[in-house]
């Protein structure tokens, strides 16, 4: 009997679809780590140009014919179209087809990242030879590479010129720094805000604060880090401070060093006071009628013609001026006017005992002594 050749043929069945594999590098921050609430269209928080994300495709035993490839595509928020995968294929390879950019299995895994601040939705598959393709993977990124704003503000007492510098507080000004994360879009919030302050110790460096901060350029330069900015902090030494600053955000986005100089003035204006004539020493005494003063003057005969002087001298380093001087008298233990500020010489219209109660003080409210002196 006469056969014909017997043929063998070996059919392997896959029909499981392969997986996907993604890998979202640093840094990165899953939305559900930052709130206890479902933060609409929000898987992660990622930085555009830094933050790398691989894409891979695995064909699984038993019977895998493998030669998978993938495919992704990604929404874009600013753009009309609502996609903008045909840039992303363009710039990190790929073939553009159908609105999706597929990439053979030789050229996997594919590493691209974000390249602009949006809400992103990506979504890909893996599809192997025989077409088994498994779901699509959908997440959505928010994308932000916008550093923090830090602002500062001095509490009272502050001192500045028309608005601007040179500026002085003393050792009770509260300095506070307020950080916002930049970024009209995905801002992901501030995560620290760091301050040093630079104590310009030379006088040749205080026109730094006088009117050139603008040129500061770090130079000298305090070996103090950075610290940690907690609550408001004071400058406790009288000089030319510069307090540098800045923030960083979550995802590490580094906002450039800002400064700003001031002078710190703690020194109280001295007063003093200068009669005209008529007047005679004496040794005469007066029971006191107000003992909170610190300095006890000399004691005058005078009359009602003799002229009655009163004048400050801010002192220090780096005196704020801007001095007021306040009295206040009694007659024979009788206060005949409270506290008032000078405003010129003056003289006394009664004969009788006359207690002269004066003080200076600047413009931060620096504090001189209080003088009594008895006029008779």
């Amino acid at each position: 009997m006469n056969e014909t050749e017997h043929h063998f043929e070996l059919d392997i069945v896959d029909t499981v679809a392969p997986l996907g594999t993604k890998v979202i590098g640093d840094p990165n921050i899953p939305c559900s780590d930052l709130s206890d609430v479902t933060i609409p269209e929000c898987s992660y928080w990622v930085r555009d140009h830094v933050t790398e994300i691989s894409l891979d495709c695995n064909d699984p035993q038993p019977h895998p014919v493998d030669n998978s490839r993938m495919c992704y595509r990604m929404s874009f928020d600013l753009d009309p179209d609502g996609y903008n995968t045909d840039e992303y294929c363009e710039n990190f390879g790929g073939i553009y087809e159908n609105d999706w950019c597929c990439v053979e299995k030789e050229n996997l895994p594919y590493i691209f990242h974000f390249t602009e601040d949006s809400v992103h939705d990506l979504e890909y598959y893996c599809e192997d030879a025989l077409g088994n393709q498994n779901q699509v993977d959908v997440e959505w990124f928010r994308v932000d590479s916008v550093a923090p704003e830090t602002l500062k503000t001095y509490g009272y007492p502050l001192v500045t010129t028309d608005g601007g510098y040179p500026m002085w507080i003393n050792s009770s000004t509260p300095v506070t720094l307020e950080a916002t994360d930049g970024g009209p879009i995905c801002a992901v919030g501030v995560d620290e805000i760091y301050w040093r302050n630079i104590v310009l110790e030379d006088p040749k460096d205080w026109h730094y604060c006088d009117v050139d901060c603008m040129t500061w350029d770090g130079k000298p330069t305090a070996p103090e880090p950075y610290n940690p900015y907690i609550e408001p902090f004071f400058k406790p030494e009288e000089s030319c401070h510069i307090i540098e600053y800045y923030s960083v955000d979550l995802l590490g986005n580094k906002e450039i060093k800002k400064w700003q100089c001031v002078f710190v003035d703690n020194t109280p204006p001295v007063v003093s006071k200068t009669l005209g004539e008529p007047k005679v020493a004496t040794d005469e005494t007066y029971t006191v009628s107000d003992a909170n003063y610190e300095v006890d003057d000399q004691a005058y005969y005078i009359t009602q013609n003799t002229l009655v002087t009163l004048s400050c001298e801010d002192l220090g380093d780096h005196p704020v001026n801007d001095v007021k001087i306040y009295y206040k008298y009694y007659n024979d233990g009788v206060l005949l006017q409270d506290w008032m500020e000078y405003t010129g010489a003056f003289t006394y219209g009664e004969d009788t005992w006359h207690e002269l109660y004066y003080y200076c003080e600047d413009a931060l409210g620096n504090t001189g002594e209080v003088h009594r002196e008895l006029d008779i």
